[in-house]
Order: structure tokens, then C-alpha cells, then sequence
């Protein structure tokens, strides 16, 4: 019986390994080959590298400032884009006159096209206070104003689906009790959200380190690679200096990153599930 459930999970789970494997599991499999070699993405011979790529990614100042960048966009999510999220998920949960439209509100950026984003941040920010875009210092400030903007509603979302499966007795009992708003959500919306806000957490994480559409429309890494990440970085190296080899390299790791980060948070729920 267990066998014959293990073949319809397989039977099942087929359709999905069908776009798979050609749309995902090759092209790392042929990133990851063309990491060790050097290649100008034009001729027909590619000249073994080893682990060449991988020495120069190591010694590249603009590597490890896109990644730079890319941890800064991590934490800003998690600091504040996320903890924003959760505050306009409990409003909104709270909130009952015109409830649909002020969802529809909070979710439209993220439905949004990127390339209308990107435009219209890029024409506010220039005509407001154009020296941001321009300047070293406070570029990548308007990147994360933008990247924000976009993504906070789809987190909101999610945490006003955790919200809604909580029991609202429990807050009955509590208030009852003479337990104030701030207490109720520490000590019962805080700790029954717990694995919602993992899951958010984990996407914003993964999300950051791979993030390119805005970064690319608004400001293309620059100035002076200011806003550069490891993204747009290594389509630079790939297409506008012909170093596809090096671009497969810096692909490669950012896969190895956003895994990495998604096994450390998956075994962080694993421990917060078994604490409970």
C-alpha cells in the first residue's frame, strides 16, 4: 500500500518535474559547467578555466560590493518592510469599513508591471529630489524606497491570511482578562504567526539576494556600481563584457546563497516547530 501511495505521488508530482527540468535544473546544470570555463558567449571553442573564475570572483572589489548590497537590501526587508507588513496586516484585520479596497490598496503595487514601477519611482524621484539617483551616497536609499513599496503589500497579504486562522476567542479570553492590545499581540498573534512570518521572512531573504528588474530599469548598478547587485552585475559581466564564464560563476554562488538561506530558515521553522 505504501509503495503503490509512493507511485501516485510520483504519477503526481510528474507534471511539475516536465517544466523542471528543462526550465530550471539544466540551466544551472550548464551554468555550473560554464563556471569553469572561459568563454566570450561568441565562439564556438571554450577554453578551460578550472577554478579560475571562482580565484577572480574572489580577488573582485565589485563582487563582494554587490553582495554588500545585496545583505543591506536582506535586512532592510527584514527590518523594515516586513515588520511594516505586519502592522498594516493587523490594521487591516481590525479595519472593517471599505475592507476590499483598502486590500486591493496595499496589494496593487505588487501586481504592478516592474517596468511601470521602475519609471514612475525614477520620474518622482528626479523630479523631487534628483540628486539621489545621481549620487553615490543615496542611490541605493531610492532603490530600497522602491523595492519596498512593491513588495510590502504581498507580505501583508500573507500575514493577514496567518491572521485570519487564528482563533478570535483567544482574544476575547484575554481582553477579559484585562490583557491590553499590545500584550494580546506579543503573547498570542506573535507566537501563532511564527511560522506565516518564517515563510515571509524566508521569501524576502531569497528574494533580496536575486533581486534585478528594478535595480536594472532605475539605475543599472550605477552610479559608480552604487546600487550594484550581484544580479545586475553579473549580466554585465555576461553581456556587456563578454565574460560569460565569470557571469556563470557569479550565478552560480548566488544559487548556492539563496539555497543556502532557504535551509537555514527552513531548519529555523523546523526548531520553532518543535519548541512548540
Amino acid at each position: 500500500m505504501t509503495r503503490c501511495r509512493d507511485l501516485r505521488g510520483l504519477w503526481f508530482s510528474a507534471p511539475a518535474a516536465v517544466v523542471y527540468l528543462p526550465l530550471i535544473a539544466i540551466p544551472l546544470a550548464y551554468s555550473l559547467y560554464l563556471s569553469f570555463h572561459y568563454w566570450d558567449g561568441r565562439a564556438p571553442a571554450w577554453t578551460a578555466a578550472g577554478i579560475g573564475n571562482y580565484l577572480d570572483m574572489a580577488k573582485d572589489k565589485v563582487f563582494w560590493r554587490s553582495l554588500a548590497h545585496n545583505l543591506v537590501l536582506v535586512a532592510f526587508s527584514l527590518a523594515v518592510q516586513l515588520p511594516v507588513a505586519m502592522l498594516l496586516a493587523v490594521l487591516l484585520e481590525r479595519t472593517r469599513r471599505l475592507d476590499g479596497l483598502m486590500r486591493t490598496c496595499v496589494f496593487l503595487p505588487y501586481v504592478l508591471p516592474t517596468v511601470v514601477i521602475a519609471l514612475v519611482w525614477r520620474s518622482l524621484i528626479t523630479a523631487s529630489v534628483p540628486e539621489w539617483l545621481a549620487s553615490p551616497d543615496w542611490s541605493l536609499s531610492a532603490i530600497l524606497l522602491a523595492v519596498t513599496w512593491r513588495f510590502i503589500g504581498f507580505h501583508t497579504v500573507l500575514y493577514l491570511a496567518g491572521l485570519g486562522m487564528i482563533d478570535r476567542q483567544l482574544y476575547e479570553a484575554a481582553r477579559l482578562d484585562g490583557t491590553s492590545e499590545w500584550q494580546c499581540f506579543r503573547h498570542i498573534t506573535l507566537p501563532l504567526m511564527k511560522p506565516v512570518i518564517i515563510v515571509s521572512a524566508t521569501l524576502a531573504i531569497v528574494g533580496s539576494m536575486k533581486y534585478f528588474d528594478i535595480v536594472f530599469l532605475m539605475t543599472g548598478g550605477d552610479p559608480d556600481h552604487a546600487t550594484e547587485l550581484l544580479a545586475t552585475y553579473l549580466f554585465k559581466m555576461g553581456f556587456a563584457h563578454d565574460r560569460m564564464g565569470y557571469s556563470s560563476a557569479i550565478a552560480v554562488a548566488l544559487v548556492v546563497l539563496a539555497l543556502g538561506s532557504t535551509v537555514a530558515m527552513l531548519q529555523l521553522k523546523r526548531w520553532s516547530d518543535r519548541r512548540q
